[in-house]
């Protein structure tokens, strides 16, 4: 019944992550670090779903709803940081960044590099 919102809060933060890294040493790094802390619901279940609330789980299910509205609030604030930072970038707000720097200095930059543009 319920599958269906949760498969769709795994994938967008999945892909965020990946996308708006970098490297490749980065990207490796933030997708692990993402899927630990999201694994890591699996320690506080057995205590939200207890027997003793069964058959109807009322709490552990408002607890679960609630974290989800609190996940979907985060993805938008994401959403609304990565959008004003490509505005920025976009106007050229950010230019000084790289003003006297080589190529290769630039390109070391990563997500500090003004050309870098975050995935919406």
């Amino acid at each position: 019944r319920c599958s269906a919102g949760v498969l769709t809060a795994v994938g967008i933060p999945i892909t965020w992550v990946v996308s708006n890294q970098p490297c490749y040493a980065k990207r490796a790094l933030a997708n692990d670090v993402q899927i630990m802390v999201c694994n890591s619901a699996g320690i506080a279940a057995p205590f939200l779903y207890a027997s003793s609330q069964a058959p109807g789980y009322r709490t552990s299910y408002a607890s679960t709803i609630g974290l989800l509205g609190l996940a979907i609030s985060i993805y938008f604030l994401v959403h609304i940081y990565y959008r004003r930072q490509n505005a920025s970038r976009n106007a050229g707000k950010q230019e000084w960044r790289i003003q006297g720097k080589s190529k290769e200095e630039i390109a070391e930059r990563g997500e500090q590099n003004p050309r870098f543009r975050f995935t919406v």
